[in-house]
């Protein structure tokens, strides 16, 4: 058990590192690059194991994408925290009574499915990668 979370804790940091650059670029209004940062996401995920069984990569890929999607809602929900702090001054405690749980939840689903279907792409790169690969004949 404690082999796993050593080889799961590169994981979660690539993901919150993933999170963070698409919260960086969305706050300058380029929420276009969410889509192209979460399927980023997922490749990172997969390109930095260094399994070469597909079906080892899928319950990392899965927790990495989990973990990816609830850091972008909690990253979204802060700057939309802040942004309410700065146009509603008299009461900024009021953008906490208009959380609507099944949006957020269903956000969640969508970039975990997006950051998913990046990942899975990477493995057929990193397939098609170590398929073709030359490497030095070992003698």
């Amino acid at each position: 058990m404690i082999n796993y979370l050593k080889k799961l804790y590169p994981i979660l940091y690539i993901a919150f590192i993933c999170a963070m650059i698409a919260h960086f670029l969305s706050m300058f209004m380029f929420q276009t690059s969410l889509f192209g940062v979460s399927v980023l996401a997922g490749v990172a995920l997969v390109f930095y194991q260094s399994e070469v069984k597909s079906y080892k990569f899928l319950d990392k890929l899965i927790i990495g994408s989990v973990v990816y999607g609830f850091f972008v809602l909690l990253l979204m929900i802060n700057q939309m925290y802040f942004a309410s702090l700065a146009m509603r001054i008299d009461m900024p405690y009021s953008f906490f009574y208009s959380i609507d749980l099944f949006s957020y939840i269903t956000l969640v689903g969508a970039v975990c499915f997006i950051s998913f279907m990046g990942g899975l792409a990477g493995i057929v790169g990193k397939g098609f990668y170590i398929l073709y690969h030359n490497t030095p004949k070992i003698r």
